[in-house]
């Protein structure tokens, strides 16, 4: 990634996580924060980004502009003849 982009932060506290069943409890709690900065590259718009967090997995989803992405080319492709 190029070093002169935006940078972007994810955030989150704390959480509890508790599951009963008939056969066994579990519960587990974290209290404290976490977080990561990403250097986005050039040509990002960081208003179209959207992140989450579930079950202690964050997703980050990144717009990648159209002028960004690699050109399709089409290759023809002949039968050789036996």
């Amino acid at each position: 990634m190029a070093g002169t982009g935006t940078q972007f932060e994810v955030e989150d506290r704390s959480y509890e996580k508790k599951v009963e069943e008939e056969d066994r409890y579990l519960s587990e709690r974290f209290f404290g924060t976490f977080w990561r900065d990403l250097l986005l590259p050039d040509g990002i718009d960081s208003e179209k980004l959207e992140a989450s967090f579930k079950d202690g997995v964050a997703t980050i989803r990144v717009p990648v502009p159209e002028e960004v992405l690699p050109k399709a080319h089409k290759v023809e492709v002949k039968a050789i003849a036996d």
